[in-house]
Order: C-alpha cells, then sequence, then structure tokens
C-alpha cells in the first residue's frame, strides 16, 4: 500500500513540478474565477509540487527503511512533513499571489493575509501539541506487596502480578521492533510492538536507554526500563527481589 501511496505521490509531483495540474491543488481547484486571477498559476503548481516532494521523498524513505529503519528517522518523518506543509501554506499565500495596488485588491490581500496567519497559527498550535508529545513524557514504575504498576505518559498504565513473572531478563542491546499500536515519540516507545525474537510484545521504554528488563508473563511479553542505564539496573533488583 505504501509503495503505491509513493506512487501516486511521485506522478503529482511531477506533474506539478512542471507547471501543470492546477485542478489538483485543494482550495484553488475550487476558488471562483476571480479569485483564481489572482495567483500565478504556474508558480503556485511549482510551489506545491516541491512542497509535495518533500513529503514524496520522506515516504520513499520509510518505504525502503520498513523495519530496518531507525526509530529516530521514523520519528523524523512526520516532523518534516509538518513543517513542510506550514512552509507551503505561506508560500502559495505570498510569493504566488499576484501583485495589484487597486483598493479593493488592497482589501482583498489583509483579508487573505488574515486568513494566511489564521492557517498559520493553527498549524503551528498544532505542530507545538506533537512537539510536547514527541519530546516529553516520563514512565514510572511502583510496587504493592503482589503488584507491579507501571504508569506511561500519553499512553494507558499497565498492572502485573508479580506471580505471574514466569522469567525475568536484563539485555544491554537496542531491541528493535515495529509498533503495532501505541506511541513512539523522541522520548518514549510505549503500547504494542512486534519483532521476530519476541513476536508480539508490549514495551514501556525510554528512547535514550538501551537497556531493557524483559519480563515473560502468563499475559504476554513486556519490555520496561527507567531513563538511565542505572535506574533500570536498580528496577531490574527490584523486581528479582520481589518476585
Amino acid at each position: 500500500m505504501l509503495w503505491f501511496i509513493l506512487g501516486v505521490f511521485l506522478i503529482l509531483t511531477i506533474t506539478l513540478l512542471a507547471g501543470k495540474g492546477s485542478f489538483l491543488i485543494a482550495g484553488y481547484n475550487t476558488a471562483s474565477p476571480k479569485e483564481k486571477a489572482r495567483y500565478d498559476e504556474k508558480k503556485l503548481c511549482r510551489v506545491t509540487g516541491s512542497c509535495m516532494g518533500v513529503i514524496t521523498l520522506c515516504l520513499g524513505i520509510q518505504a525502503i527503511g520498513g523495519e530496518r529503519l531507525s526509530s529516530i528517522t521514523g520519528r523524523m518523518i512526520p516532523v518534516i512533513i509538518l513543517i513542510d506543509i506550514v512552509v507551503c501554506i505561506i508560500l502559495a499565500n505570498t510569493i504566488c499571489v499576484k501583485r495589484d495596488v487597486s483598493e479593493n485588491s488592497v482589501k482583498t490581500e489583509k483579508n487573505q493575509k488574515k486568513t494566511l496567519w489564521m492557517s498559520v497559527g493553527f498549524t503551528v498550535a498544532v505542530c507545538g501539541i506533537a512537539a510536547v508529545l514527541l519530546f516529553t513524557g516520563d514512565i514510572k514504575v511502583s510496587f504493592t506487596d503482589t503488584t507491579m504498576e507501571i504508569e506511561g505518559s500519553y499512553w494507558s498504565d499497565t498492572t502485573v502480578v508479580l506471580e505471574q513473572i514466569q522469567k525475568i531478563s536484563y539485555i544491554e542491546q537496542k531491541i528493535e521492533g515495529s509498533r503495532t499500536n501505541g506511541l513512539g515519540s523522541f522520548r518514549l516507545q510505549e503500547g504494542a510492538f512486534h519483532n521476530e525474537k519476541f513476536g508480539s510484545y508490549t514495551r514501556y521504554t525510554y528512547v535514550g536507554c538501551e537497556e531493557y528488563i524483559v519480563m515473560e508473563t502468563t499475559g504476554g511479553i513486556l519490555v520496561v526500563n527507567q531513563e538511565t542505564e542505572e535506574a533500570t539496573k536498580k528496577l531490574y533488583d527490584e523486581i528479582t527481589q520481589m518476585r
């Protein structure tokens, strides 16, 4: 499916870079003839094509990399696409607009600028929310007499009954896996994952720490760590003692 989408985006990119295909541009294709006359159509196509080219490149990297794609690269792609969309909105409503000094045109231009900055403001707000999710959050682990409670920011918490832990291992190498449901950010990896070694498993881990506690329980495999190697080793010792 990704390769099909990539092919479609590549065709659209080439078409728009050639200065054609303006009917493909959302907003412009439904505008009135009077509104369309305010834009340099070829320039608008090429600007949109350039921005779409960035998205096509990102999709190409994702398609070629697949599961081998590093977690950092995988999380950078949506950030780059969001920035690209903001840049496209700004350029389409600035350098692609024909200059006209008539009174009516000045009023229209002011309204256009107001709409532009509202659109940019909304997009920036969305990017800000995305940045919070990408760069913040914590994983907190606590114990009762019989359970281990794991609280992960921006994702559902989980409870592990200590007696149900069948095997526990401490791993000092990066665990790769594709996320099937959950949260992936520059700071945290949480939710349901899959790889060849474990099959389906659940993880609550910090990206910056490559030491992990792997627990085989009656409910499946759970991978956990803390922000540092020292904190992860301490947690491992705690779990071992509590079992």
